[in-house]
């Protein structure tokens, strides 16, 4: 099929079909590059995205653990003086502490020293249902001073794993994640973080904690204009992942292998427990394969106690720019292939293959000459270009230009050379062929031609004609006729008619010899005649 189009159309689609290879060889090279550097960039956004937002959470935590930590040695000393009548000084203490925190929106003071029990306890609401002393105070607004109130004891406190532990272990703690309703204001999500409270026997007698307000952190990581890439988004867990911020509400306080069970995940939890920043492969919740930034970060300062900030990105959403790069370019490469093909197949149809029709059409007019289908030659063609095209039309037209000289020369030739044959054929020989040919043939066969002719003119003489009128007259027995400067066959002739003369004289002179020879005899027979008839009379 592709044998049979037009050369014009052969070559705009072999134009455009290097074109094609050679543009769309660059655009995936150009689309692979982009992609990995794509994805290299986003690796490197993502891991210190996370490190920045685990900085800033890491700044929170440690800003509730150093005010606890400093508070504690107040409330120790409170305790430790022995007097029961300091309580409106722990209240208003922890007061002051839970207004100072920024993050922790429920503080508490738990005391199980006997002297600070049933009646000893001088406001009500910080007896708890068992007898207990429980100070529990909430700030209503947290991002400005004051706005902190009293609550009734909440034994729901006292159910913390964190405070348990603390009370167990004798060391600070910080919970896991949860949704707890203290005093009945609301569910909200956050973390206990404690201090054990220690008489001057070291025994523990006590516990100091806020309750941090994960839902009050939130926003400085879920907030969607913090996203790099479309539909990434910030997880904060603990060590063990356990969920404690999430732009899914449905997920908080779950582990993460119970809302996703990838294998993706137990990987980059085995990287967590070992305390490992970076970016690994990751599948979320939706079976969307891409990456994550993790960055660990310690709360507090020697517990031990590290959680984690992670960014999963779709790959999707990290190649997305790429995407529309390899749609422009795809849409790009094919607006080029249009105009490309139609200004090549403008040129090549006027500039090319109108050329070339014209010097098609030149050889086939040269070639009906050479055949003598016609007896004028094509006209001259005009270059319109001193490129390859108008150099091969230049010499085209000096080419039937000499051959047309070399067939006017080959005419004259063969004028001469039928005039000779002519000639020859009249008995007329010892013309030559004068006119020259650029054609060795021609030369050849002229040069002959004139040996030929020059020889014959020696053989047989000049001219058979008057030879034939010598004959003629030998026919009538003129022996007489000669041809004058005879050569060749001429002289033969002469001679002939001298033999014949000659032959002619002797035998007239043998007639006159006979008739006398006769007359002789005659005379005798006649003397002998007579004698015998004289002898007969007698």
């Amino acid at each position: 099929m592709f044998s049979t189009m037009k050369l014009g159309t052969r070559i705009t689609l072999f134009v455009i079909g290097i074109v094609l290879i050679c543009m769309t060889t660059v655009a995936l090279i150009i689309i692979d590059r982009s992609s990995k550097i794509q994805i290299d960039e986003a690796h490197k956004l993502a891991i210190n995205a996370s490190k920045r937002y685990a900085n800033l959470v890491q700044g929170f935590f440690n800003e509730v653990f150093i005010g606890l930590k400093a508070s504690k040695q107040t409330f120790e000393e409170l305790l430790q003086s022995g007097y029961n009548d300091d309580q409106p000084i722990m209240e208003k203490s922890l007061v002051n502490l839970v207004d100072s925190s920024q993050w922790g929106n429920y503080a508490y003071l738990y005391i199980k020293d006997p002297s600070y029990t049933q009646h000893n306890i001088a406001n009500p609401k910080h007896k708890l249902p068992n007898g207990e002393f429980l100070i529990l105070v909430h700030d209503q607004n947290p991002n400005v001073d004051g706005g902190v109130e009293v609550l009734q004891a909440d034994p729901s406190i006292l159910n913390f794993g964190s405070v348990q532990k603390a009370l167990t272990t004798k060391k600070p703690t910080v919970g896991i994640p949860t949704k707890q309703n203290i005093g009945n204001l609301g569910e909200r999500m956050g973390v206990g973080m404690n201090f054990p409270i220690f008489d001057k026997a070291g025994n523990v007698q006590g516990v100091l904690g806020i309750f941090v307000d994960l839902d009050a952190i939130a926003p400085r990581l879920i907030d969607a204009s913090l996203s790099v890439f479309e539909g990434d988004y910030r997880v904060l867990m603990n060590q063990s992942g356990v969920i404690g911020i999430h732009y899914n509400k449905e997920v908080l306080g779950k582990s993460i292998f119970n809302v996703n069970t990838d294998p993706t995940v137990k990987k980059i939890m085995e990287k967590i427990q070992n305390h490992e920043d970076g970016i690994f492969d990751f599948t979320n919740m939706r079976g969307e394969h891409g990456y994550a930034g993790v960055a660990n970060f310690e709360v507090g300062q020697g517990l031990n106690e590290y959680w984690s900030v992670m960014i999963p990105i779709r790959t999707s959403a990290i190649l997305a720019s790429v995407d529309a790069l390899r749609l422009m370019f795809y849409v790009g490469n094919l607006i080029s292939y249009v105009i490309l093909g139609i200004i090549l197949s403008y040129y090549i149809r006027f500039r090319v293959v109108g050329r070339v029709r014209s010097i098609s059409e030149q050889l086939f007019g040269f070639f009906k000459y050479l055949n003598h289908e016609t007896q004028t030659p094509p006209p001259p063609l005009k270059p319109t270009a001193q490129d390859e095209i108008g150099a091969m039309a230049m010499a085209i037209n000096e080419n039937i230009e000499k051959t047309r000289k070399g067939l006017e020369q080959d005419s004259h030739v063969v004028k001469e050379v039928v005039y000779i044959v002519e000639e020859a054929k009249q008995g007329r020989f010892g013309g030559s062929v004068t006119q020259t040919s650029p054609n060795p043939q021609v030369e050849k066969l002229k040069t002959s031609l004139n040996e030929m002719s020059t020889t014959l003119r020696g053989l047989v003489g000049p001219d058979l004609g008057k030879a034939a009128a010598i004959f003629q007259a030998f026919e009538k027995n003129d022996f007489t006729q000669r041809l004058e400067n005879p050569q060749g066959l001429e002289k033969g002739v002469n001679s002939l008619g001298d033999s014949i003369c000659n032959m002619i004289r002797v035998s007239a002179n043998f007639a006159k010899d006979l008739e006398s020879k006769s007359k002789d005899l005659e005379e005798a027979v006649r003397t002998l005649t007579e004698s015998s008839n004289t002898q007969a009379s007698s």
